[in-house]
């Protein structure tokens, strides 16, 4: 029998105590932007919980299993190991591989490949862990490391602290996983944990083993200038803090907002929406000041300064709110005050705090980053929401932009053949913008065929008519439009001066039967007056919103409707969209040129463009387009772009795939 036999002092043994939930330790001002032993492998500190319970006598022994031909390692010889247990008897650990025994060292269990596991079961689960394993201990100690590469060791920690979910929410994984991958960097992880860069801890870094999901973005979030540590927590319960909330100093400044200004949504506050708890003065004095006997005057919790004041009878002292939360929670238990989001008051000798959330509150909420994952907002996005002024490296240039979300589909069928952002993106909800001229010229072909050949207009460099933009998006004007020209050129001007020419209720009455008939996602606002109706027409209200999946929907049926029915109006409406590319707002310039392969042609190219203002907690400019290239087609948006740039880059993926 081959077991190693560890005597615990009789000693009180302290213990770390985990308290924060989701949370991430304060980062000092300097940081690198590389990791900082310039390897691609962190050291993690495993089944720390396991161990102190097993100390504790309230779990029997830890059994992993490993492959054949593994070999343990103890610095003198090595032995076949198949198994391997760790038990406590009487204060004593217990090691135990085999029939044969030894003292003391370390020892380290080596796999006969590179990139094999090993597993343990823990409370009727199977982790598995990447070999070697690490063995260290000492007369009262013992600690169990491995290695991870980073990118491994983002996604599996990720997944750890947000459990298991559905790709409904895979942005607001890799989105976290950002985040730890970025930890990474950080150089004071080199002492955090004598020798190890984390622990599996929730007051670390969440680690539960490997996970089996990948990450390999070429993007990544540059830390050089990193000031407050990349923080997360579990949900604001809709309100945000900075890194303030960990000191006395005073919000510097103000944190982002949760919400999504468009949908009218405050994010963050469903699953852990009302919290209430209470503490005697008595024992709350002896909590903040043990071994003194000082009384509680007053407690003032100042949330915009992210300061707290406690009036005793020796005068005011400030407190950080967190210091405040685990001080009464490392007493009361570690959700007692599940979140620094609350209010205090007193009554009859007692202390009474509501509130909502759970964390400390500051940088990334997880619940706010599923919700918007599963409205479609991009692992950028989620980042850029809840710090603005993130910066990234991108290591492997990509000829196609990270910011870009797309979705490539089969025009006849409907069959989805790639997606940049997982299943939520079809549920994204973007301002129409130009996208909604295509509707009009829609209804202009089966109700107004009056307007559809005959009616012009004359985009100059200033408007009289106060009703209509004064400029158009080309300022010097586009000249002499008709419905072709005036969608491959989308002017504005042009389709706003039809704000007089159609009747508002008859167009609305027909969008509504067109978008319920197509199952189109369409918010069409209420249009009050004439100038209303003109923004409207001219695709500048954005009020008006549609999914991508409608635009998805818009696309097949104008794609459709051109190779199906042979009407003269929609052979005019889709020739119109092939001009984009040629003599449009998708015309490339001499250095943007892009080759085209040896059998397309660019007439075969076709769609429209947009550009639209929208955002969560900040607005940006966003590009649209829909369009394809035979019967493959794409509706995409560029976060900080234009119709045009989102064209251009609809134009790479649309020929890489030919």
């Amino acid at each position: 029998m081959f077991t190693v036999k560890i005597r615990i002092n009789s000693l009180k043994i302290l213990l770390p105590v985990c308290v924060i939930l989701f949370s991430v330790i304060i980062a000092p001002a300097v940081t690198e932007n590389r990791p900082r032993t310039g390897l691609d492998k962190v050291r993690i500190l495993i089944l720390s919980k396991q161990i102190r319970l097993l100390k504790e006598g309230k779990t029997d022994h830890l059994h992993f299993s490993f492959p054949a031909n593994c070999e343990i390692d103890t610095g003198e010889k090595r032995i076949p190991c198949k198994n391997l247990s760790i038990s406590c008897n009487d204060k004593n650990l217990y090691i135990s591989a085999g029939k044969s025994r030894f003292d003391k060292g370390d020892i380290t269990v080596y796999p006969e490949d590179t990139g094999e596991t090993f597993s343990v079961k823990i409370d009727n689960d199977s982790r598995s862990y990447p070999l070697p394993l690490y063995i260290k201990y000492s007369s009262a100690e013992i600690e169990l490391s491995i290695e991870e590469t980073v990118n491994r060791f983002a996604v599996d920690s990720a997944l750890a602290e947000l459990g298991d979910l559905p790709d409904k929410h895979s942005e607001a994984l890799y989105a976290l996983a950002h985040l730890v991958k970025a930890r990474c960097t950080l150089p004071y992880l080199a002492d955090k944990h004598k020798g190890y860069n984390f622990c599996d801890l929730t007051c670390c870094q969440t680690y539960k083993g490997i996970s089996g999901k990948t990450f390999n973005d070429p993007v990544s979030i540059k830390t050089a200038g990193v000031r407050n540590g990349l923080f997360f927590h579990s949900s604001g319960g809709g309100k945000l803090f900075t890194d303030s909330i960990f000191n006395v100093n005073g919000r510097i400044t103000a944190p982002p907002k949760d919400l999504i200004y468009s949908e009218n949504i405050t994010l963050s506050r469903e699953k852990h929406r009302s919290w209430k708890a209470s503490i005697a003065e008595g024992e709350l004095a002896g909590i903040l000041y043990p071994g003194k006997q000082k009384f509680l005057k007053e407690i003032t919790f100042n949330m915009e300064k992210e300061i707290m004041f406690i009036e005793t009878g020796n005068g005011k002292e400030m407190f950080s709110p967190e210091t405040f939360r685990i001080r009464v929670n490392r007493v009361k238990g570690w959700n007692f005050l599940k979140s620094n989001n609350y209010l205090v008051t007193r009554s009859d000798g007692i202390y009474n705090f509501s509130g909502s959330g759970l964390g400390h509150g500051t940088g990334m909420s997880l619940e706010g980053a599923l919700q918007l994952a599963e409205r479609g907002y991009s692992r950028y996005e989620i980042l850029e929401h809840y710090y603005p002024s993130i910066e990234y490296d991108i290591t492997q240039p990509s000829a196609v932009s990270h910011q870009l979300q797309y979705i490539i589909f089969d025009s006849e069928s409907g069959e989805i053949i790639k997606s940049s952002s997982g299943v939520s993106f079809r549920n994204r909800i973007i301002p129409c913008g130009s996208i909604f001229k295509l509707f009009i010229a829609l209804y202009l072909a089966e109700k107004r065929t009056d307007l559809f050949y005959n009616y012009s207009y004359t985009c100059g460099n200033k408007e009289k008519n106060k009703l209509i933009p004064e400029y158009c998006w080309n300022k010097t004007g586009h000249g002499k439009m008709n419905i072709s020209s005036a969608l491959f050129n989308s002017c504005n001007r042009y389709f706003a001066s039809l704000y007089d020419k159609i009747d508002p209720e008859d167009f609305r009455k027909w969008i509504t039967g067109f978008t319920e008939k197509n199952g189109i996602a369409l918010l069409l606002p209420e249009s009050n007056d004439k100038a209303g109706f003109s923004n409207l027409l001219a695709g500048l209200d954005f009020r008006s919103t549609i999914t991508i999946d409608g635009i998805i929907k818009l696309n097949r049926f104008l794609y459709t409707e051109n190779k199906e029915h042979h009407r003269e109006e929609n052979a005019i409406i889709f020739a119109a969209l092939h001009k984009t590319f040629t003599d449009g707002t998708a015309k490339e310039t001499a250095t943007e040129t892009i080759p085209l392969p040896g059998k397309i042609n660019i007439k075969d190219l076709w769609g429209k463009t947009g550009t639209v203002i929208a955002g969560t907690n900040s607005h940006c400019s966003y590009g649209i387009f829909t369009g394809g290239l035979s019967s493959t087609g794409i509706a995409a948006i560029l976060r900080k772009g234009t119709g045009a740039m989102a064209a251009g880059e609809s134009k790479k993926i649309l020929l890489n795939l030919e």
